[in-house]
C-alpha cells in the first residue's frame, strides 16, 4: 500500500513538473561571489509642442427640441466654414459631442420642461501654434461660446525621438549610480541581471485657457504652449563581483 501510494505521488509530481517549469518566470543564476545590486534611473527631456487640440462648443436654446437643433445647425455649418477659410482642413475638424436636452424651471415643485438646450461640441487639431490665438477669436466671432484648455502634442516621430532620449538618458543614470555604487564597496560590475521595462510619462500637454461668452474682441487670445515634459525610468538589477 505504501509502495503504491509512493508511486502515484511521484507519477503525480513528474507529470506537474514541466508545467510548473513552464509558467515560472526565468530567473537569473547568481554565482557564490556576487552580489545583486539594485538600482532605478531616470531621464528627462524637455521640447516644444508641435500639435494643438482645441475643442469649442456651440449651444443654443429654444421651445422645441427641433427649434433649438435648427439653430444650433445653421450655426454650427457657420462655425465649420469660418475654421475652413482659417486653413483648417475637413480632417482636422472633428464633432465629439452633440446632445439635445431639456431645460427645467428651477425651485419647481414637479418637474416643468422651459425650453431646450442643443449643444454640439468640434475638436480641432491644427500645427499652427504662432497663430493659435488668432484661431481662438475666429471660433468666437463664427458663433461659438465655449472653447476648452488647449492640449498640446508632438507629432508621432518626436514623440518616439523624444521617449527614446529619455529612456537613454535613465540607462545612462542607473548605470551611473550602479559603478559609483561598486566603488564605494570595493567592487564593480560583472553583469546585467535584470533590466524592467521603462515607465515613460507626459506632462506640460495642456494650456492655461477657459474661455466662455458670445463674443470675444478682435484681438488674438493669448496662449502660451510652454513645453512638454517626457519622463523615462529604468530598474535595473546588476551583480557586483570583488575587484
Amino acid at each position: 500500500m505504501m509502495r503504491g501510494q509512493f508511486l502515484a505521488a511521484l507519477t503525480l509530481a513528474t507529470m506537474a513538473s514541466p508545467v510548473l517549469a513552464q509558467s515560472a518566470s526565468p530567473m537569473p543564476v547568481v554565482l557564490p561571489n556576487e552580489t545583486i545590486l539594485r538600482v532605478s534611473g531616470e531621464g528627462s527631456v524637455r521640447t516644444t509642442p508641435e500639435i494643438a487640440e482645441v475643442s469649442v462648443g456651440v449651444s443654443t436654446t429654444g421651445p422645441t427640441a427641433l427649434e433649438a437643433l435648427s439653430q444650433n445647425n445653421r450655426k454650427t455649418a457657420a462655425l465649420v466654414d469660418a475654421l475652413r477659410e482659417a486653413g483648417i482642413t475637413g480632417e482636422h475638424i472633428q464633432t465629439t459631442d452633440l446632445s439635445v436636452a431639456p431645460e427645467y424651471a428651477e425651485n419647481a415643485k414637479v418637474d416643468r420642461i422651459t425650453g431646450w438646450r442643443a449643444t454640439n461640441s468640434l475638436t480641432i487639431r491644427t500645427i499652427d501654434l504662432e497663430n493659435l490665438g488668432a484661431l481662438m477669436t475666429v471660433l468666437f466671432e463664427a458663433g461659438g461660446n465655449t472653447i476648452n484648455t488647449p492640449q498640446f502634442d508632438l507629432t508621432e516621430p518626436s514623440r518616439l525621438r523624444a521617449v527614446r532620449e529619455a529612456e537613454s538618458k535613465a540607462l545612462a543614470e542607473a548605470q551611473d549610480q550602479a559603478e559609483a555604487t561598486a566603488r564605494s564597496m570595493g567592487m564593480r560590475i560583472a553583469r546585467t541581471l535584470l533590466v524592467s521595462d521603462s515607465t515613460v510619462n507626459f506632462t506640460g500637454g495642456g494650456g492655461h485657457i477657459v474661455v466662455t461668452g458670445s463674443r470675444s474682441g478682435r484681438p488674438a487670445v493669448p496662449i502660451e504652449p510652454g513645453q512638454i515634459e517626457i519622463r523615462a525610468k529604468y530598474a535595473i538589477e546588476y551583480a557586483l563581483v570583488p575587484r
